[in-house]
């Protein structure tokens, strides 16, 4: 069992906790598991004294090393579940191939965060028994049976199983607009007398003039029209032409069902991109970047656009970037949050998706004894209790609660924010987001958020909401056939098709010629057989 030095108000602070947790709940508990070990095994204060001692281990983005001592919020949930915690990190650029290559040696962690679902690789792993599958008895888990009844989620068992724990994002699916988006340096607009850019040529004459006619006034030619925080988001400008290629899902064309990446729009968007690549309006290292990167170039003022989120955790990040800078004007006078250009009829379109993206996946090798402590532990991360720490931290320590009143009790930095929690209780970067991303309580424009953000910030998210809600339309997607599984699907949905969106970018000559090459390569999947084998499973279900 890992040992960690506890000061004593930090012992404190947990047994108020504990104290707290015992006696609030009054649903039905998780079974408790046969003590085996002797009584230096058990943690001191645990409210399941029950409970062997386990070690689990978790796999998360940015995961290595949050899980270390002098941390009152881990030490709560390590004491309340007898588990000792440790974290195995992936990066934003080689997660998948990482956790494949920990599969195929038998190393992936106990528990870990993916998106896999409806894929070869998702298939293959519930063939080969790499993954888990959840218990098939859930009510003594109801935070967790209460999602896996969501309409868009009950129908997902594979031979009447779960094998994953989807990881919420939203409540609505058409709040993923906050996912795709730009920001825009609207200071350098105002310097060049120029719009908001709105279709495609719009954007072609800023981000030239953003290249060209020194916008931020020093007279030398510096700057970067467009770049992204990672590759994933540069995808946002598919919306202007074949939107699905940015959520994956099948479209309706020539009286069939087909993958977005059949689409006969595809070659226009890479044109698009092309075009920008070309002509030095988008950013030259773009297909070599590490995440974060562009973030940076944007918070020096290198760059004019950036395409990445637009809720305020995120933009906030950003702004921390700029702020290590010196800069004329304030980040709120200077920045703006904006959609993609709008397709051939003029309309803008924001991206949506599924209530979930991610999943979470238990190790297929995970002993019983683990699979149910860890079930004991997402049920809690689900629910209200925790959902509470996450956000306000500890009660008396870091908020005081009257009603449904609270009093913030955080430090603040020098701009006057709230300090974000994970950077107090670091274990908060993972366990914060591992049950679900509860994005929607970031964007409500509250006190606690204003606080915690700037008004600067929610006064953009708000001016970018307003926007979307009067001029962007949500993009077309047909959820039955997105979320259907069946074998050729799931081949056809795992072919990695945007390493070739990026490569045909980057070069030169006829791009309708040189997407059907890459469609007559993708046929060694058998690409037309299973798109037919997928319409009639489709035909059959009467799915329209």
């Amino acid at each position: 069992m890992k040992t960690r030095t506890k000061k004593t108000l930090a012992m404190l602070l947990i047994a108020f906790i504990m104290v707290s947790i015992v006696g609030c709940s009054e649903k039905k508990a998780p079974p408790s598991v046969e003590k085996k070990g002797t009584s230096e095994d058990k943690s001191e204060g645990m409210a399941e004294d029950t409970l062997e001692h386990l070690e689990l281990s978790i796999g998360y983005w940015d995961g290595s090393n949050q899980f270390d001592e002098g941390d009152p919020v881990l030490d709560m949930i390590e004491e309340k579940f007898n588990v000792t915690l440790t974290s195995k990190g992936v990066s934003w650029s080689d997660y998948k191939e990482k956790y494949k290559l920990w599969a195929a040696a038998g190393e992936l962690p106990d528990i870990f965060a993916l998106d896999e679902f409806n894929t070869d690789t998702y298939t293959a792993w519930i063939d080969q028994g790499v993954i888990r599958p959840l218990p098939g008895d859930l009510s003594p888990y109801p935070n967790i049976e209460k999602v896996m009844k969501q309409p868009d989620i009950s129908p997902l068992q594979v031979d009447g199983k779960f094998y994953m724990i989807p990881r919420l994002s939203y409540q609505s699916t058409e709040t993923w607009k906050y996912d795709r988006a730009l920001l825009i340096r609207k200071d350098w607009l105002e310097n060049l007398r120029l719009d908001i850019p709105v279709t495609f040529e719009d954007y072609k004459d800023v981000l030239r003039a953003f290249v060209e006619d020194d916008p931020d006034g020093n007279g030398i030619k510096d700057t970067i029209g467009l770049t992204h925080k990672q590759l994933a988001m540069l995808d946002v400008f598919y919306l202007g032409t074949t939107p699905q290629l940015v959520n994956g899902a099948w479209l309706y064309e020539d009286g069939q069902w087909i993958p977005p990446f059949v689409a006969s729009t595809v070659p226009q968007g890479i044109e698009q991109l092309r075009t920008l690549y070309q002509e030095g309006l988008l950013d030259q290292d773009f297909g070599i970047m590490n995440t974060g990167d562009g973030q940076e170039k944007f918070a020096q003022g290198k760059t004019g656009i950036l395409a990445q989120q637009a809720s305020p955790y995120l933009i906030r990040d950003v702004k921390d970037l700029w702020m290590k800078y010196e800069h004329d004007t304030e980040f709120k006078d200077a920045v703006a949050i904006i959609s993609p250009w709008a397709n051939d009829d003029g309309e803008q379109l924001s991206f949506v998706q599924t209530t979930f993206w991610s999943e979470t996946y238990f190790n297929g090798d995970i002993s019983d004894a683990k699979m149910e402590r860890a079930m004991m532990l997402f049920d809690y991360l689900l629910s209200e209790e925790w959902r509470e720490i996450k956000g306000y931290g500890i009660e008396g320590v870091d908020y005081e609660k009257e009603g449904d009143t609270y009093k913030i009790l955080l430090d603040t930095t020098d701009d006057g924010t709230y300090v974000p929690l994970a950077s107090k209780y670091p274990s908060l970067k993972i366990l914060s987001q591992l049950g679900a991303w509860d994005n929607d309580e970031g964007l409500l424009d509250t006190e606690k958020n204003r606080a915690t953000f700037g008004d600067d910030i929610m006064d953009m998210v708000k001016e970018y909401s307003e926007y979307t809600e009067a001029h962007v339309k949500p993009m077309p997607t047909n959820f039955d056939v997105k979320l259907l599984l069946h074998p050729s699907k799931s081949k056809i949905d795992g072919i990695p098709y945007g390493d070739d969106l990026v490569r045909l970018i980057m070069m030169e000559g006829d791009v309708n010629v040189q997407w059907q090459e890459v469609l007559e390569k993708y046929e060694q999947h058998n690409l037309s057989q299973e798109i037919e084998a997928v319409n009639k499973k489709i035909n059959e279900l009467g799915i329209e």
